[in-house]
């Protein structure tokens, strides 16, 4: 029931029902992991914490919960929690695109920027670019001072997908490099 409720998007009536699956079956994997993810999806990250956890403890090896638990991790600010989670999924699928960038998000909140951009990179070979991957690697290459690569990533961006945001931080890449009369035309389009 939780798994219909979640396919038409009322994630409240899900978490109910799979909130219930995990108390009839509190070792059942998939009704742990299940309550997790629509937390998660509801922005209930602590919560979906909990519940990865608890599905951690009935399947360590888990590819899904290891990736979604880091990521929560950083969601509510402790990158540092992550990173085993993260390490962990990327040991299970070494080529999963997903995972990768997954362990990219979770570099740049610790502020390992290189290795960062190194993980986005490996995504990219898995799962091809997206707006998000290369916002970024664009991110991590602005934090390293890497300007001139920033806006070529961003300008990269903005010929495939455009938005205010891209234009944004292609404006200030540009001006950080001093191109003056590039930032303003980045933030003329990002207006």
């Amino acid at each position: 029931i939780g798994d219909i409720y979640k396919e038409e998007g009322d994630y409240n009536r899900a978490e109910r029902w799979y909130g219930q699956a995990t108390q009839v079956g509190p070792d059942v994997f998939e009704a742990q992991y299940a309550h997790g993810l629509v937390l998660q999806l509801m922005q209930r990250y602590a919560e979906a914490i909990r519940a990865y956890l608890r599905a951690l403890q009935i399947d360590p090896r888990s590819f899904d919960a290891n990736m979604n638990v880091a990521l929560a991790f950083v969601q509510v600010g402790q990158p540092e929690q992550g990173l085993p989670y993260a390490v962990r999924a990327v040991r299970l699928s070494p080529q999963s695109g997903p995972a990768n960038y997954n362990m990219g998000v979770v570099y740049a909140a610790l502020n390992r920027h290189e290795e960062a951009i190194t993980s986005y990179r490996l995504a990219s070979e898995y799962m091809g670019t997206s707006p998000q991957l290369l916002m970024g690697i664009a991110d991590s290459q602005s934090a390293l001072g890497e300007y001139i690569d920033a806006a070529r990533t961003l300008e990269r961006l903005v010929a495939t997908d455009p938005s205010a945001d891209a234009f944004h931080r292609l404006g200030s890449s540009r001006f950080r490099n001093k191109e003056y009369e590039a930032s303003l035309s980045a933030f003329r389009e990002a207006l």
